[in-house]
This record gives structure tokens, C-alpha cells and sequence, in this order.
């Protein structure tokens, strides 16, 4: 996965949770991306406990990650 394509699925996802936040939560804007972000941890650690390797295919992802760029 390229550099370009991580970053815009990170923009991808924070704005969803921006979007979630405004029309559900109705939390100051950090607090709400940071509670789904936090919710969508615990949801793929919940897949990698029920052996879909969802957290080992995120971990890779992660870790070919070059931080140098």
C-alpha cells in the first residue's frame, strides 16, 4: 500500500467519523473522532480474538509503513 493511499484512507476514515460525530454524537469534534477511533480499535481487536486476522493484516500494514517519507 502506498504512502499516498494510507493517507487518504486516514482522511477517509476521519472524515466519516467527523460525519458520525456532527449527525449522532453530538461530542466536541476531538472527543468524537477520538471515541470512533477508539471504537474501531476495539472492534478489530474483537475480530483478531474471533480469528478473522483482521488485527495481523492491519499490523503488516503498519509495519511496512516507512516513516521516513
Amino acid at each position: 500500500m502506498s504512502l499516498q493511499t494510507m493517507i487518504a484512507l486516514v482522511i477517509t476514515l476521519t472524515a466519516a467519523s467527523s460525519y458520525l460525530n456532527y449527525r449522532f454524537l453530538k461530542l466536541p469534534n476531538s472527543i468524537g473522532i477520538m471515541l470512533t477511533a477508539l471504537m474501531l480499535s476495539i472492534f478489530v481487536l474483537i475480530l483478531d480474538k474471533l480469528n478473522f486476522q483482521f488485527g495481523h493484516s492491519a499490523q503488516l500494514i503498519l509495519n511496512s509503513v516507512d516513516f521516513s517519507q
